[in-house]
């Protein structure tokens, strides 16, 4: 399965390892040569780094709700019970969340400490420039992570005394060009939210 938007082909990276195991196999040598302990570590690491990639990008089970759906039926502490019982799932989507937006946030602080605070730039111009582009980040991944994330987006499209003007410019596209999804996806939505069967 390849991770959304990141061209990471988690088949891909088993074959690889897979044909890499047949490699060894075939020659005894090579083994003997990787098999030193810095070796074995890089391995470990790579395998474990490779375990949580994967254990943060497989699909998530959304059958178990805290409450039923509906306008009446929200319950914080219901909610709050529910997902203290859930810790993995918690911890998951953080995790998701951070390696999803990491490039972008780096991008940010790469500007404003880098550029802006340790080489003296006061009037944080690299961080004004660098703004159109990752403005278009952010809308990208606020299509990127979904419902939540596009209504705050569209929230903050309206608002400029919290964003910067490049940004809500380009987040007030999320106003009418939303992409699509299933009609009949949204039909069994509707059905469940309004209680029709």
């Amino acid at each position: 399965s390849s991770l959304s938007g990141n061209n990471i082909d988690l088949n891909g990276i088993t074959d690889t390892v897979k044909e890499l195991v047949e490699k060894l196999v075939q020659n005894p040598q090579l083994v003997g040569a990787i098999l030193t302990p810095w070796h074995l570590s890089a391995i470990a690491i790579a395998g474990l780094g490779n375990a949580l990639l994967y254990f943060i990008m497989s699909p998530e089970n959304f059958d178990d709700a805290p409450y039923e759906p509906g306008t009446s039926t929200y319950s914080p502490e219901k909610a709050a019970a529910f997902y203290q019982q859930r810790p993995f799932q918690v911890i998951k989507r953080i995790l998701k969340l951070a390696l999803l937006t990491s490039t972008f946030n780096a991008g940010l602080v790469f500007d404003w400490l880098i550029l802006g605070k340790l080489l003296k730039d006061e009037e944080y111009t690299a961080l004004k420039n660098n703004e159109p582009r990752r403005a278009k980040v952010a809308l990208g991944l606020c299509t990127k992570l979904g419902p939540t994330f596009i209504k705050l987006g569209q929230a903050l499209s309206i608002r400029t005394d919290l964003v910067p003007e490049a940004y809500a410019l380009e987040l007030r596209q999320l106003q009418d060009a939303v992409p699509p999804f299933d009609s009949d996806e949204a039909r069994e939505i509707l059905k469940i939210e309004l209680g029709v069967r």
